[in-house]
Protein backbone atom coordinates (compact mmCIF):
# COMPACT_ATOMS: atom_id res chain seq x y z
CA UNK A 1 0.00 0.00 0.00
CA UNK A 2 2.93 2.60 0.69
CA UNK A 3 4.19 1.53 -2.59
CA UNK A 4 1.91 2.64 -4.50
CA UNK A 5 1.11 6.04 -2.20
CA UNK A 6 4.69 6.43 -3.24
CA UNK A 7 4.46 5.93 -6.82
CA UNK A 8 1.11 8.24 -6.95
CA UNK A 9 2.96 10.81 -5.10
CA UNK A 10 6.31 10.83 -7.39
CA UNK A 11 3.74 10.92 -10.16
CA UNK A 12 2.30 13.90 -8.82
CA UNK A 13 5.31 15.38 -8.16
CA UNK A 14 6.36 14.89 -12.11
CA UNK A 15 3.87 16.56 -13.35
CA UNK A 16 3.56 19.33 -11.10
CA UNK A 17 7.23 19.94 -11.59
CA UNK A 18 6.18 20.43 -15.59
CA UNK A 19 4.22 22.98 -14.81
CA UNK A 20 6.36 25.07 -12.41
CA UNK A 21 9.17 24.50 -15.48
CA UNK A 22 6.90 26.25 -17.72
CA UNK A 23 7.72 30.16 -18.53
CA UNK A 24 6.85 32.94 -21.09
CA UNK A 25 10.06 33.58 -22.71
CA UNK A 26 11.00 36.17 -25.68
CA UNK A 27 14.03 36.38 -27.42
CA UNK A 28 15.28 39.67 -29.69
CA UNK A 29 15.03 38.87 -33.35
CA UNK A 30 16.71 40.96 -36.21
CA UNK A 31 15.66 40.45 -39.78
CA UNK A 32 17.73 41.37 -43.29
CA UNK A 33 16.81 41.89 -46.61
CA UNK A 34 18.66 39.73 -49.05
CA UNK A 35 17.89 40.51 -52.68
CA UNK A 36 16.14 42.76 -54.62
CA UNK A 37 16.60 47.12 -54.59
CA UNK A 38 16.32 46.61 -50.92
CA UNK A 39 19.18 44.57 -49.97
CA UNK A 40 21.08 44.56 -46.67
CA UNK A 41 18.31 46.46 -45.56
CA UNK A 42 17.33 45.70 -41.84
CA UNK A 43 14.89 45.28 -39.57
CA UNK A 44 14.00 44.03 -35.67
CA UNK A 45 11.76 43.32 -33.68
CA UNK A 46 11.01 40.33 -31.24
CA UNK A 47 9.23 36.86 -30.43
CA UNK A 48 7.58 35.25 -27.59
CA UNK A 49 6.09 32.04 -26.36
CA UNK A 50 5.18 29.73 -23.28
CA UNK A 51 7.34 27.01 -23.28
CA UNK A 52 4.51 24.96 -21.47
CA UNK A 53 2.99 24.67 -25.21
CA UNK A 54 5.77 22.61 -25.99
CA UNK A 55 6.36 18.86 -25.56
CA UNK A 56 8.68 17.35 -22.65
CA UNK A 57 11.08 17.62 -25.36
CA UNK A 58 11.47 21.14 -25.65
CA UNK A 59 9.92 20.69 -29.02
CA UNK A 60 7.08 22.32 -31.03
CA UNK A 61 5.34 23.76 -33.83
CA UNK A 62 3.96 26.99 -32.75
CA UNK A 63 1.30 29.07 -33.89
CA UNK A 64 -1.03 31.99 -31.91
CA UNK A 65 -2.91 29.75 -31.03
CA UNK A 66 -0.38 28.59 -28.52
CA UNK A 67 0.29 32.00 -27.64
CA UNK A 68 3.45 32.89 -30.03
CA UNK A 69 3.16 36.72 -30.39
CA UNK A 70 5.46 38.42 -32.89
CA UNK A 71 6.75 41.67 -33.73
CA UNK A 72 8.74 43.38 -36.36
CA UNK A 73 9.69 47.02 -37.38
CA UNK A 74 10.83 47.13 -40.58
CA UNK A 75 10.75 50.39 -42.94
CA UNK A 76 9.42 52.17 -39.98
CA UNK A 77 6.24 50.17 -40.21
CA UNK A 78 5.39 48.18 -37.44
CA UNK A 79 3.88 44.43 -37.93
CA UNK A 80 2.25 42.09 -35.61
CA UNK A 81 1.64 38.23 -35.71
CA UNK A 82 -2.17 39.78 -36.62
CA UNK A 83 -0.65 40.54 -39.93
CA UNK A 84 0.07 37.27 -41.49
CA UNK A 85 -1.79 36.33 -44.08
CA UNK A 86 -3.12 32.92 -42.34
CA UNK A 87 -3.65 34.30 -39.46
CA UNK A 88 -4.43 32.74 -36.81
CA UNK A 89 -2.70 29.13 -37.77
CA UNK A 90 0.59 31.78 -38.79
CA UNK A 91 3.13 32.85 -38.08
CA UNK A 92 4.64 29.43 -37.07
CA UNK A 93 7.47 29.07 -35.21
CA UNK A 94 9.55 26.20 -34.76
CA UNK A 95 11.31 25.02 -31.82
CA UNK A 96 13.68 21.86 -30.98
CA UNK A 97 15.45 21.12 -28.08
CA UNK A 98 13.59 24.17 -26.79
CA UNK A 99 16.01 26.40 -29.38
CA UNK A 100 13.98 28.61 -31.86
CA UNK A 101 14.74 26.99 -35.31
CA UNK A 102 12.79 28.46 -37.90
CA UNK A 103 10.30 31.43 -38.50
CA UNK A 104 7.57 31.32 -40.85
CA UNK A 105 6.17 35.18 -40.92
CA UNK A 106 3.90 36.37 -44.19
CA UNK A 107 2.90 39.43 -44.91
CA UNK A 108 1.19 40.46 -48.44
CA UNK A 109 -0.82 43.85 -49.25
CA UNK A 110 -2.73 41.62 -51.62
CA UNK A 111 -3.96 39.13 -49.79
CA UNK A 112 -7.66 38.13 -50.05
CA UNK A 113 -7.94 37.45 -46.82
CA UNK A 114 -5.76 39.41 -44.56
CA UNK A 115 -3.99 42.28 -46.59
CA UNK A 116 -1.75 44.59 -44.73
CA UNK A 117 -0.73 47.49 -46.03
CA UNK A 118 2.81 48.03 -46.31
CA UNK A 119 4.62 51.68 -46.01
CA UNK A 120 7.29 51.31 -48.49
CA UNK A 121 6.66 52.12 -51.93
CA UNK A 122 6.74 49.49 -54.76
CA UNK A 123 7.00 46.52 -51.62
CA UNK A 124 4.11 44.29 -51.83
CA UNK A 125 4.89 41.00 -49.73
CA UNK A 126 7.42 40.78 -46.52
CA UNK A 127 8.49 36.89 -46.32
CA UNK A 128 10.01 35.79 -43.26
CA UNK A 129 10.38 32.11 -43.76
CA UNK A 130 13.31 29.72 -42.77
CA UNK A 131 15.96 29.24 -40.37
CA UNK A 132 16.51 31.24 -37.39
CA UNK A 133 20.10 31.88 -36.62
CA UNK A 134 21.61 32.43 -32.90
CA UNK A 135 23.44 35.65 -32.70
CA UNK A 136 25.41 35.78 -29.23
CA UNK A 137 24.55 37.44 -26.42
CA UNK A 138 21.43 38.72 -29.24
CA UNK A 139 18.51 36.82 -29.82
CA UNK A 140 18.30 35.64 -33.34
CA UNK A 141 18.58 37.09 -37.15
CA UNK A 142 16.99 35.62 -40.04
CA UNK A 143 17.27 36.79 -43.74
CA UNK A 144 14.21 37.61 -45.43
CA UNK A 145 12.91 38.22 -49.03
CA UNK A 146 10.58 41.13 -50.17
CA UNK A 147 7.75 40.93 -53.14
CA UNK A 148 8.37 44.36 -54.85
CA UNK A 149 6.51 46.04 -58.21
CA UNK A 150 9.04 46.38 -61.36
CA UNK A 151 9.69 50.15 -61.14
CA UNK A 152 8.61 52.19 -64.33
CA UNK A 153 11.99 51.71 -66.23
CA UNK A 154 11.66 48.04 -65.90
CA UNK A 155 8.17 47.86 -67.03
CA UNK A 156 9.04 49.92 -70.30
CA UNK A 157 12.11 48.09 -70.90
CA UNK A 158 10.20 44.72 -71.01
CA UNK A 159 7.17 46.29 -73.16
CA UNK A 160 9.74 47.74 -75.28
CA UNK A 161 11.68 44.47 -76.19
CA UNK A 162 7.95 42.52 -76.75
CA UNK A 163 7.07 45.23 -79.79
CA UNK A 164 10.20 44.86 -80.91
CA UNK A 165 9.96 41.08 -81.29
CA UNK A 166 6.14 41.55 -82.43
CA UNK A 167 7.70 44.18 -85.54
CA UNK A 168 10.48 41.56 -86.36
CA UNK A 169 8.75 38.64 -86.19
CA UNK A 170 5.54 40.71 -88.91
CA UNK A 171 8.62 42.10 -90.92
CA UNK A 172 9.69 38.25 -91.30
CA UNK A 173 5.90 36.94 -92.35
Amino acid sequence: MKSKSLMGALLLLAVAGQNILAAPVSFPWSVTVVGGPHNGTMGSGNFSYDDSALDGFGDGLLNPLDGLAVSLTLFGQNFNETNDIDFTAFPQLTVTSFVPVNMDFLINEFDVDNPTPINQPGVISINAQGALVPIAGAGFGQEITLGVVPEPGTWLLATAAVVLFAVKRRSRA
